[in-house]
């Protein structure tokens, strides 16, 4: 069968706290600036092995 010689684990939460902020605001001197808010709470969970 198969030997996992190496398992790894990972859980990732964005925006933890889940308030509306912006993520990053970029300016210009020559131009106009932008924004981008940032997402809602997410959640990841990833596994990974080796064999």
């Amino acid at each position: 069968m198969f030997n996992i010689d190496v398992m790894r684990t990972r859980f990732d939460v964005d925006n933890i706290v889940d308030k509306d902020r912006l993520s990053f605001i970029s300016s210009s001197t020559t131009g106009d600036s932008f924004s981008r808010p940032q997402p809602p709470r997410t959640f990841q969970f990833t596994n990974s092995g080796e064999i």
